[in-house]
């Protein structure tokens, strides 16, 4: 077996166990998970936050954009360009500065007044498929976060979000995987 079959059969597997859970518990637990992240010194500081625009059956971000964009934070948001594999970062302001994108995961409209340069974010929200206590994560194959992570400052903190059924006891990773700074879940705080 290869790590990549490695990580697809877990890939499936997770995926599985995170769509199976209640949608009533999905929504609580995602508030569990913002109350805390909202709580850290590290978040509270930042100006710059990078979130995905959360779908399907992961952890619910849109509240916390909208908390954050209360709280006066800078919110940027991914655009996948998936001829580059690269993320491309632009800050929203509303509702209305996304659209469906590929798998009809929402993203910011293109617009280059609106253009971020990766080196301004102080914080980023990382989502993912699967993690182990490590703080290595698989999120759904594509590499992007993996290649956008050496474009951040040193001093960006990386936290991914899930629940605790995506933590498993060790993630497969290659050279290509980088680990995050933090991982909060429903139940747990995991840092470095």
């Amino acid at each position: 077996m290869t790590i990549n079959n490695d990580k697809k059969i877990l890939r499936k597997r997770i995926l599985k166990l995170r769509d199976e859970l209640d949608s009533k518990y999905r929504e609580n637990s995602s508030q569990k998970i913002f109350n805390e992240l909202s709580k850290l010194k590290e978040f509270k500081n930042a100006e710059t936050v990078m979130t995905f625009v959360s779908f399907s059956t992961e952890v619910d971000t849109k509240l916390f954009i909208e908390k954050c964009w209360s709280l006066g934070k800078r919110i940027v948001t991914p655009l996948a360009k998936m001829e580059s594999k690269e993320l491309e970062i632009y800050e929203i302001n509303n509702w209305e500065q996304l659209q469906p994108g590929v798998y009809d995961i929402l993203e910011p409209i293109p617009d280059k007044k609106r253009l971020v340069d990766p080196i301004e974010i102080d914080f980023v929200i990382n989502p993912g498929v699967a993690f182990d206590i490590n703080l290595n994560r698989i999120g759904y194959g594509g590499g992007f976060y993996d290649r956008f992570y050496h474009r951040l400052s040193k001093n960006c903190i990386r936290v991914a979000v899930g629940f605790d059924t995506q933590i498993v006891d060790k993630v497969p990773v290659d050279e290509y995987d980088v680990p995050v700074d933090m991982l909060i879940t429903e139940n747990r705080i995991i840092k470095k």
